[in-house]
């Protein structure tokens, strides 16, 4: 992903609330995400702070091994 993508239409966006104690889950439109062999996540905003910390981001789902095939790798 470059920062020219950044721009581009995402496939789901997510309003976030402040979560000090991380509990907080945010639902995905799992058809969007059925078939993910990379994931590029983009914070615009943070709350007005001046610099954005992360300390935390758990995916939930089921992992299935990619299938590399001669020449995509």
């Amino acid at each position: 992903m470059s920062f020219d993508d950044a721009g581009r239409e995402p496939d789901q966006m997510f309003s976030l609330n402040r979560d000090p104690t991380g509990e907080l889950e945010y639902p995905t439109k799992v058809a969007r995400f059925s078939s993910v062999s990379h994931l590029s996540i983009h914070f615009p905003k943070n709350f007005g702070a001046e610099t954005t910390k992360i300390f935390y981001i758990g995916l939930k789902g089921e992992w299935t091994e990619l299938e590399v095939t001669a020449g995509s790798g």
